[in-house]
């Protein structure tokens, strides 16, 4: 099992206030599923997401990964980790503005310790990584020249540029009209098929439908986990539309 999650709970402490963001979550996910965890706003998921990615820690509970407890860990190592193992896609998109697309995607590179390449070597990897999601042809153009759905591929192509095990979307559809978050949903789709694990937060059901998987949250607890008996498959979506 790759994930495992044992009675997560985080707390935030404001003052005197408590507030429970998780309660008691367990969670598993496989190598090489496509996962989404839907919920409406408060419902917990981002946070679980951002445990999940390393990005934050529970309270109590356990998370397992790769059969070793991430508790651990100290921030060095899961700053490690979360470099390269993990690819974070997000709905703001977080490019460096006035800034080509091709740095914006390099940028991983430049913190991941466990690979020392050289500039010709980052050069293909970036090149790489921009053709995975069809923006090569952009990768001398500056962040502000591109539109929302191309500043989400280039987003894609940083998360990919490690190679990493496992993909984070949050909201990755969010700041996109249909058609364009659509092609997103392909891309993802896709990568899912090349055996990508994928993990996507959403507050729509239509795009959760794309995951083969749907974990639902309502107040901080997971509340179904089942299959996705009508997914969508965006390949086909999309040649509808054209």
């Amino acid at each position: 099992m790759l994930i495992t999650c044992k009675d997560i709970t985080k707390v935030y402490v404001t003052g005197e206030t408590e507030t429970h963001a998780l309660r008691d979550v367990d969670c598993t996910i496989r190598a090489g599923e496509f996962v989404a965890i839907m919920g409406p706003s408060g419902s917990g998921k981002s946070t679980f997401m951002q445990i999940l990615g390393l990005l934050d820690r529970p309270t109590s509970g356990t998370y397992v990964l790769d059969g070793t407890d991430t508790a651990t860990f100290d921030d060095d190592a899961l700053s490690r980790l979360r470099n390269r193992r993990f690819g974070f896609i997000f709905q703001s998109f977080n490019l460096l503005p006035r800034t080509t697309v091709a740095d914006n995607v390099a940028l991983p590179l430049l913190y991941n310790r466990d690979e020392r390449l050289s500039a010709a070597q980052s050069h293909e990897r970036v090149m790489a990584a921009l053709a995975a999601v069809s923006m090569e042809h952009r990768a001398a153009h500056t962040t502000n020249q591109l539109s929302g759905g191309e500043q989400q591929r280039t987003a894609i192509a940083r998360a990919l540029i490690n190679n990493p095990d496992v993909l984070f979307a949050d909201e990755p559809t969010g700041n996109l009209d249909s058609k364009t978050g659509l092609q997103v949903m392909r891309i993802l789709q896709r990568l899912h098929e090349d055996g990508k694990t994928i993990v996507l937060v959403t507050h729509e059901a239509t795009t959760a439908r794309h995951a083969e998987r749907m974990l639902s949250m309502v107040d901080g607890r997971i509340v179904d986990d089942a299959p996705v008996a009508d997914r969508i498959n965006a390949r086909d979506e999309d040649s509808l539309r054209k």
